[in-house]
């Protein structure tokens, strides 16, 4: 397990943390189940910087090239009541490079097919 710092270790005013909740809404889910990827498996060379331009809002996130040693995770049949916890961004990574900065995610493309096959989900997001 990591070592955890306060933020007088770190040396810095603020830290931020953004997190986000995914969920279906109905399952249980086969045919597109989301993946997150092993931020352990993720090289400084896969992540491309991306901007996010709205009307109103700019902001940057991480695309990532593909690479065979990403390691993804996902629930085979995930049901309506499990939910996933996936951290969107974490300042403290300035600091600290052991800290995961931010998760990789997909949606699987899979061949297998059932009756909740257009499952709907639910996405939330959190800033702290």
């Amino acid at each position: 397990m990591p070592k955890l710092t306060t933020c007088e270790t770190i040396q810095c005013q603020h830290i931020a943390l953004s997190n986000s909740v995914w969920k279906p809404l109905r399952g249980p889910v086969y045919d597109s189940p989301l993946a997150v990827c092993d931020y352990r498996t993720v090289k400084k060379e896969d992540m491309v910087p991306t901007d996010i331009i709205f009307p109103d809002y700019l902001g940057e996130t991480y695309s990532f090239w593909p690479n065979a040693e990403h390691r993804f995770y996902y629930v085979d049949g995930q049901e309506a009541h499990e939910a996933w916890m996936v951290k969107c961004f974490d300042s403290a990574t300035h600091a600290n490079p052991d800290v995961a900065q931010c998760m990789c995610t997909l949606f699987l493309k899979r061949r297998r097919r059932d009756a909740n096959a257009s499952s709907r989900t639910l996405y939330i997001l959190s800033l702290y």
